[in-house]
């Protein structure tokens, strides 16, 4: 299992890996998604692609996007995320107005 939070902690690489250091050098690249470490995600590239072409349909067919509630954190140890983000849409026509 990748376990994200155990990136960059190896005490053979960086000294007192537990402590942020804004001074420390960066010897160790960023390892998750994108950034170009030994986890790389292959599918990284269709990813933004497929989030390109999401947003434009998104901004063609809706008016305005705004916040419908409070938005609610995802607990897991493995990923940093959203369970539940309300928005409201509106159609184009109605932001015309």
């Amino acid at each position: 299992m990748l376990w994200y939070p155990s990136g960059s902690r190896d005490d053979r690489v960086v000294d007192r890996p537990d402590e942020f250091d804004i001074t420390r050098p960066a010897i160790c690249p960023h390892q998750a998604f994108g950034g170009g470490g030994r986890h790389f995600c292959l599918g990284s590239a269709l990813v933004r692609q497929e989030l390109v072409v999401v947003f434009e349909e998104i901004a063609r067919r809706v008016g305005a996007i705004e916040f419908a509630g409070t938005p609610a954190r995802t607990r897991s140890n493995l990923i940093n995320g959203y369970k539940k983000f309300p928005v409201r849409l509106s159609s184009p026509a109605a932001v015309r107005r």
